[in-house]
């Protein structure tokens, strides 16, 4: 995993050298990627209210339906999972580049 924070900061490098990048768009960005970090609980919460509304309705219906989205509920916890570590590295990368300090969520 580290190496790919490594490619990743040197893509950041080369993509936006520092005499083209204004600090305004940089701040924008870095606030954008932790305003993200910070709403993903949120936005899982509700997620996972709106599967179990659509489980207790479809359980009433068609059964199998509610098990299926048990299965889609805990993928739905992975995919948080696997988002929240690149959103931490996005993050982490975004600052090394940037010179803004590392937030730890």
């Amino acid at each position: 995993m580290p190496l790919l924070w490594h490619v990743l900061f040197q893509y950041v490098l080369r993509r936006w050298p520092a005499r083209s990048r204004s600090i305004i768009e940089d701040m924008i960005l870095i606030r954008f990627v932790r305003w993200l970090r910070s709403a993903l609980p949120y936005i899982l919460m509700a997620t996972l209210f709106s599967e179990g509304l659509l489980a207790a309705v479809a359980m009433f219906i068609f059964p199998p339906i509610s098990v299926g989205l048990v299965f889609v509920g805990l993928g739905t916890i992975a995919l948080y999972v696997l988002t929240g570590s690149v959103l931490a590295g996005i993050d982490q990368v975004l600052a090394k580049a940037f010179g803004a300090p590392v937030v730890e969520c």
